[in-house]
């Protein structure tokens, strides 16, 4: 199984835990009957009423830690093995932290994922400073998923 299948199938996961949290929070309405005279504009700005509801459900069950489907995630992903790709890359930048070149210094040995990174790197095309103002010339990252 690649990666971004494994990190799809979390987010679903993710996705349809907190679904199920809210439905169970959530009043049980018949929205067919609610809805049916609604104009297209109105069932819109209901459903993101709902949604940002459904949001806020899922915020509140997280609020005095991570959410109860954070907490699911991550216990999938603790029994979950699988080697993740880890490339190795040399970055180096101008002194107000333009990115003037990057390359791969060992390759993860996934060309769509060595690729992903170094157009990563190059949409980012500044970095910041460091804490104290400065931007080193050069830097060595080991970039991995995991």
């Amino acid at each position: 199984m690649t990666s971004s299948l494994l990190k799809r199938y979390f987010l679903l996961l993710t996705l349809l835990v907190t679904n199920v949290i809210a439905q169970a929070q959530a009043p049980s309405v018949n929205l067919q009957n609610k809805y049916e005279n609604l104009t297209e504009q109105e069932k819109e700005t209901k459903r993101l009423e709902n949604l940002r509801r459904i949001q806020g459900l899922a915020a509140q069950a997280g609020s005095s830690g991570p959410s109860y489907a954070e907490q699911i995630r991550q216990t999938f992903k603790s029994n979950m093995q699988f080697d993740w790709p880890t490339t190795t890359v040399e970055i180096r930048m101008k002194s107000n932290g333009e990115i003037i070149e990057q390359k791969i210094v060992k390759s993860s040995g996934n060309a769509s994922f060595d690729e992903a990174v170094l157009k990563a790197i190059s949409k980012t095309q500044k970095i910041p400073p460091d804490k104290d103002g400065r931007v080193p010339p050069s830097l060595i990252i080991q970039w991995s998923l995991n």
